[in-house]
């Protein structure tokens, strides 16, 4: 296959009149030839107006846009490195990220505007702001003038292609690389598991493109196969599943984690219309319940569950589509380019049907972190370590169980407790913290505190989202609080949180002086 540089000019070449991308919200599209045009352009723009060259950092802030995927090609073609924001964080968040990478220049849209100008003002260095609006601005009126700078790729394959965050386990963010061999091992795997390599192929997006599952599990090996991606500015149930079952629109791909599909499952008119072009919609970031496996197969299409993470591929496990209703439970076997084992503490591999901590290797797994040298809690002997606990069956299939650490995941998307922890110790009347993951019907997990007060003092959830207010994503903030007069430790007088969530149960029937759950 060709290097991901080259995928716009080649098939512009090939068939420039066939749609690349598709707005959901106002029907526009771009042809591929059209899109040449645009990363061409915008190629020379960044290097003329900008200095951009290989291996500088170009961020964006911005809901799904063309201009994303143009700014996407057009540092490919530079040799810069794309490093997509995630506008759901504060500021403040954004400032440390913004201080890790360095941009020289982050393009923004009309709406996050503010937000970067923001940004500029915390960060140390200096960074040019290039942006859009809905009559286009300053970025259209570059675009205009711009002397067009064609292919002439002189980047190393080896060298980064994006930087994609997330956080550590003490909430500081990583940079998860992205190289140019790796998205091509990325794209084969999709290949393989995801149907792609057949013409006519269209991904509706329904996640945003700083999200690894918007940006590298679908939408880029569609456009590698030279299909279409379909994009929404914010995904609306209603609306995504008009285009689902709308034969016209011909969506042949989708992914979401569970609660796309549960509130897809739960828009009217939902399983009165087939899916007669979908051929395949994986679940990921959480496990899909059974239920909703069984509601998708009773409204005539069947979900493959998948597993990964931003530095996974994203992808690393697939269900296989036969698998799916005599596999439940499981993310499925390892992809072609991926290898995996199971180890204990010792990183000793554990026999089948034990539990062990999930280990990764493969050219699609990240080469490492931005500006971070490898360290054992990462990496073991050229194997990544997931964080992850799961079993595996006499087929060779996986079952997620736990995680290693006490990271949960939201709708998702992955909440770190130590930061909330110490945000929250700055109250006044917080004593002791605890903050675990527990089940949601809706989200999956959500977080809950579990606090000792000091004496006398009351607090609710509604206290800590004020304390917590424009410091965190709200998906972070803590939906439930208990009241406990002391936190269970272990012999190292450490906070015992696998027990802590083992009782979480009786806590809130017996143990806890007071429950108070947020409406979520």
């Amino acid at each position: 296959m060709t290097n991901a540089p080259d995928w716009v000019s080649f098939y512009a070449r090939r068939n420039g009149i066939a749609p690349a991308l598709e707005s959901v919200d106002n029907g526009k599209t771009m042809s591929w030839g059209q899109l040449e045009q645009r990363v061409s352009a915008l190629s020379g723009v960044l290097v003329s107006r900008f200095g951009v060259k290989r291996g500088d950092r170009v961020s964006v802030i911005a809901e799904n846009d063309f201009r994303v995927f143009e700014l996407l090609f057009a540092c490919m073609r530079i040799g810069a490195i794309f490093v997509p924001m995630n506008w759901r964080l504060t500021p403040t968040e954004l400032s440390v990220l913004i201080e890790d990478c360095e941009p020289g220049v982050l393009l923004h849209d009309e709406i996050w505007a503010e937000t970067a100008q923001q940004l500029v003002r915390l960060a140390d260095g200096e960074i040019t702001l290039f942006g859009w609006g809905a009559s286009g601005g300053e970025y259209e009126r570059a675009m205009a003038a711009a002397e067009p700078l064609a292919g002439n790729w002189t980047a190393d394959i080896d060298d980064p292609t994006c930087i994609l965050y997330t956080s550590g386990t003490t909430g500081i963010p990583k940079g998860s690389l992205v190289s140019h061999r790796t998205l091509l091992a990325q794209v084969e795997n999709a290949f393989v598991d995801c149907l792609l390599g057949l013409p006519g192929s269209k991904y509706l997006n329904p996640m945003p493109l700083f999200h690894a599952g918007g940006l590298t599990t679908l939408c880029l090996p569609v456009l590698a196969s030279g299909g279409a991606v379909a994009f929404a500015r914010r995904f609306d149930p209603a609306q995504c599943l008009d285009w689902l079952v709308d034969p016209a629109r011909e969506v042949t791909h989708f992914n979401g984690s569970p609660i796309f599909f549960e509130q897809l499952a739960g828009c009217s008119g939902f399983g009165r219309s087939g899916f007669s072009h979908l051929k395949h919609a994986h679940v990921a970031g959480a496990t899909i319940m059974d239920s909703l496996i069984d509601q998708w197969a009773d409204a005539g299409f069947l979900v493959q569950q998948f597993y990964g993470g931003t530095e996974m591929g994203p992808s690393a496990m697939a269900m296989p589509l036969s698998r799916v209703l005599d596999k439940r439970g499981s993310c499925g076997l390892p992809m072609l380019l991926t290898r995996s084992r199971l180890v204990d503490a010792d990183m000793v591999d554990v026999p089948i049907g034990s539990e062990g901590e999930i280990l990764l290797a493969g050219p699609a797994i990240t080469p490492g972190y931005w500006r971070r040298e490898p360290t054992s809690a990462d990496w073991s002997d050229g194997w990544f370590r997931t964080g992850d606990v799961a079993r595996q069956d006499e087929d060779g299939f996986h079952y997620i169980v736990d995680r290693v650490k006490d990271v949960y995941k939201s709708g998702g998307e992955s909440v770190f407790p130590a930061e909330i922890e110490r945000a929250l110790l700055e109250m006044p009347s917080v004593s002791e913290v605890a903050v675990i993951g527990v089940p949601h019907d809706r989200w999956g997990e959500v977080g809950c505190a579990v606090i000792v007060a000091k004496q006398g003092d009351r607090l609710t959830v509604e206290d800590l989202q004020i304390h917590l207010q424009g410091r965190f994503a709200r998906y972070k903030f803590p939906k439930e609080i208990m009241l406990v007069d002391d936190l269970p430790r272990n012999a190292l007088g450490k906070t015992d949180k696998k027990l802590l969530r083992g009782r979480y149960a009786a806590l809130r029937s017996e143990g806890a002086r007071k429950v108070d759950q947020a409406t979520v």
